[in-house]
């Protein structure tokens, strides 16, 4: 399953993973702000896709330290 469709699905199925909940809940208040959401879903999927992945690739780089 992409991160994308994770994305969409976390209410649903929740993450266990730390990283995931950590960015699903900033992406969550970021897209909740006006315009955002609508910007965010104007994106292709394979952007969506490699915004997300970037982001969680910090978050479990700085969980680290």
């Amino acid at each position: 399953m992409s991160l994308v469709d994770e994305y969409y699905k976390r209410l649903e199925n929740p993450p266990q993973d730390k990283a995931k909940r950590i960015l699903f809940g900033v992406c969550n208040d970021l897209f909740d702000r006006k315009g955002l959401e609508q910007e965010w879903s104007d994106f292709d999927g394979d952007i969506q896709e490699e915004i997300l992945e970037t982001n969680l690739g910090i978050i479990r780089q700085h969980l680290k330290e």
